[in-house]
């Protein structure tokens, strides 16, 4: 009955994804750290964070949710916790010093950066639902 709750999920760690690359890629100039992750940077997290928490003001009041300072409370955690996952995939393929973590997504690092965000933040989002 609550499908919707997977497409939210889905949805908001894609958005804090592309707007975490986009914003790295047009504005950022800071790296976090070449060793483990040498095109992350902290503008790129920054604009997620602002855009991610914005959007979802926007779009609750647009659909008439009442959201309130927890909400944006647990956004936040959630949001850390996306790039958490992330980065923590990314010092584990360097640890074990490989590229990618499979052949199935060419290109993309493998199937496991593809979920990697959802490892961290699944249980945020979990507890931030039961509310």
């Amino acid at each position: 009955d609550n499908k919707h709750y997977f497409i939210i999920l889905i949805s908001l760690v894609s958005f804090i994804d592309m707007s975490a690359y986009l914003g790295g890629k047009l504005i950022g100039k800071n790296k976090i750290t070449s060793v483990i992750s040498p095109n992350k940077t902290y503008e790129g997290y920054i604009v997620a964070l602002i855009l991610t928490v914005l959007s979802f003001i926007i779009i609750s009041n647009y659909f008439s949710f009442q959201w309130t300072l927890l909400d944006i409370f647990l956004l936040l955690i959630f949001i850390i916790m996306v790039f958490f996952g992330d980065f923590l995939m990314s010092l584990i393929k360097r640890v074990f010093e490989i590229k990618d973590t499979g052949s199935l997504l060419p290109g993309h690092g493998g199937i496991l950066d593809r979920l990697d965000s959802y490892f961290t933040s699944l249980p945020i989002f979990y507890l931030w639902f039961l509310f």
